[in-house]
């Protein structure tokens, strides 16, 4: 009498279960591909941000700016930041 294996159980055949794995690794490099373009979109939108306020920074050298200005270049400086905290610095 032939003993039954894992494999017998299952309502799928091995090809079956090996042509799902290929379809979901197939799926997984979808995914890793779609994450480095939205990765890369982040940095280079924090970069234009960041390049955007340091200009702004520059114009305005030793000028006093109104307060409200201020807190408007302090909430581009953190919205920036925040942007750069989503992706780990690579050391």
């Amino acid at each position: 009498m032939k003993r039954d294996t894992f494999f017998d159980w299952l309502p799928a055949s091995r090809g079956d279960v090996r042509k799902a794995k290929e379809q979901i690794m197939a799926r997984l490099d979808d995914l890793e591909a779609l994450v480095t373009k939205i990765d890369d979109q982040l940095e280079k939108a924090a970069a234009e941000i960041v390049k955007t306020i340091n200009d702004l920074k520059t114009q305005l050298g030793n000028v006093e700016i109104p307060s409200g200005a201020q807190a408007a270049l302090d909430r581009l400086s953190t919205l920036a930041q925040g942007l750069d905290d989503i992706v780990p610095d690579q050391s």
